[in-house]
């Protein structure tokens, strides 16, 4: 509730500067996951563009996410030292596994992929700072995918939110 109250106030007063700032700010959690659907209601409610909602969006998530791949960038020693409790979940290391599987295969489209859907995209990008993937190709992909993304949702919610009303 005071999450939503944040970014409300946020992009009611800042608009587009507001998204970019909310998405930065939620895409700095590590791990732990801060919904991001709040900037999308947001920009809804208060009639923003959304392809300048989405790309101030991902460009504001993109900018969050390098400190986790930074992070991995820093190696292993400081990814276990960091993340300690990962080593008891089983569906965890299932998950870093099946990453880093795709990723030396395919590591623009895993990060397109894994930002494009509803995924823990930190992962990823720890596993790309891990195998030191060049950065820009990082950025370029994350941002596409996240792009399209939040397109997608924003226009799904405004044909949702019209449909609503022809219905009452």
């Amino acid at each position: 509730m005071i999450l939503e109250a944040i970014i409300s106030t946020l992009i009611s007063s800042l608009s587009y500067l507001g998204v970019f700032v909310a998405s930065a700010l939620i895409s700095l959690s590590i791990i732990f996951p801060l919904p991001w659907y709040p900037i999308v209601l947001a920009s809804v409610f208060f009639n923003l563009n959304p392809i300048l909602t989405s790309i101030m969006f991902s460009a504001g998530s993109m900018l969050g996410e390098v400190l986790c791949y930074k992070i991995g960038s820093g190696g292993s020693k400081l990814i276990s030292q960091k993340f300690k409790n990962w080593k008891k979940s089983k569906k965890m290391i299932k998950l870093v596994k099946y990453v880093k599987y795709h990723f030396k295969r395919h590591g623009f489209l895993t990060i397109f992929i894994t930002s494009l859907i509803i995924f823990p995209f930190d992962i990823v990008s720890l596993v790309a700072g891990a195998y030191r993937y060049d950065i820009k190709k990082y950025m370029i992909a994350g941002f596409l995918g996240k792009f399209f993304k939040i397109l997608i949702v924003i226009v799904l919610t405004t044909q949702g939110i019209h449909y609503l009303g022809y219905l009452m």
